[in-house]
């Protein structure tokens, strides 16, 4: 007996992952309180996915054996509450390309700023080296769409956040062997859902604004508690200072207001990056 997914939103990440799960097998449901595109209307009627749009079933829903959400629904929606408390697994649509990629290389990129041009650029390198590749996720087609119409020794692909929140555990059997590179936290625009928490938690807890350290992490907490207790008042003008290193070589530099030329904030031009590979620092370069 095939296994019940329901697909919750049928834009480009919904209709994508629907036509991978049918081609794979799966009984597919897709449901989108909204109306759907012609064309994703047009596709998932032509593949015979059944569809519902403009509302949610919940009897429809909730006898899934598995939810793939699509990135821009949020927690807080109803339904997905509904989900989670009966316990059904939910994934993300890139975690189900992932499962049917087969022996194809994936180069993701997210971050806060410069997705899209790091992508595209990287695609560029790799189509112009001869590779067979295809450029997907938040550019062109979505990754499942990609898997399921034309497969590709590699992928190239902008991830956002929100697509990699229903990727749990990287420590599961079909990630081993996956190379994450990363760098240290350089900026923080604090648009994302983690730095939007904090700083939610911050108003109503402490009804104040977080500084950058919260964002930091440890090793800055570190050295700005030690400058500041050795230069105090005079800390602006010691953060060149190399002592208390416990792991960035930092390189603090002021960042004047393009408004007015006076100061607006202090930035890391140090950047490192870290490979991390099954739980383990692989290479720091």
């Amino acid at each position: 007996m095939s296994k019940r997914m329901v697909i919750l939103g049928a834009g480009e990440s919904g209709a994508g992952a629907a036509l991978l799960a049918k081609q794979q097998g799966y009984e597919v449901f897709v449901s989108d309180a909204s109306s759907l595109k012609d064309n994703y209307r047009n596709e998932l009627q032509h593949a015979g996915v059944e569809f519902e749009e403009g509302m949610h079933h919940e009897e429809k829903i909730l006898n899934a054996d598995e939810v793939m959400k699509s990135p821009g629904i949020p927690e807080k929606n109803e339904m997905v509450k509904k989900i989670r408390a009966k316990g059904i697994p939910v994934i993300s649509e890139v975690e189900l390309a992932w499962r049917f990629k087969g022996n194809s290389k994936i180069v993701a990129v997210t971050g806060s700023n410069g997705k899209t041009t790091t992508t595209a650029l990287t695609y560029h390198i790799c189509k112009t080296s001869g590779l067979d590749c295809a450029i997907v996720g938040n550019i062109g087609y979505s990754f499942a769409r990609q898997v399921a119409l034309d497969p590709k020794p590699l992928y190239v692909a902008e991830i956002s956040s929100f697509q990699l929140d229903d990727i749990k555990d990287f420590s599961k059997p079909e990630y081993k062997g996956s190379e994450i590179i990363y760098s240290n936290p350089f900026y923080n625009a604090k648009i994302d859902k983690v730095s939007t928490g904090i700083s939610n938690y911050f108003a109503t807890k402490m009804y104040a604004r977080p500084s950058d350290m919260v964002f930091r992490g440890y090793e800055v907490t570190w050295k700005f508690s030690k400058l500041l207790w050795r230069y105090g008042k005079d800390l602006a003008s010691n953060l060149g200072d190399k002592q208390n290193k416990v792991f960035t070589d930092f390189d603090i530099q002021p960042v004047l207001s393009k408004q007015n030329m006076t100061l607006d904030y202090f930035e890391n031009r140090k950047l490192y990056f870290l490979k991390w590979q099954d739980g383990m620092i692989k290479s720091v370069y």
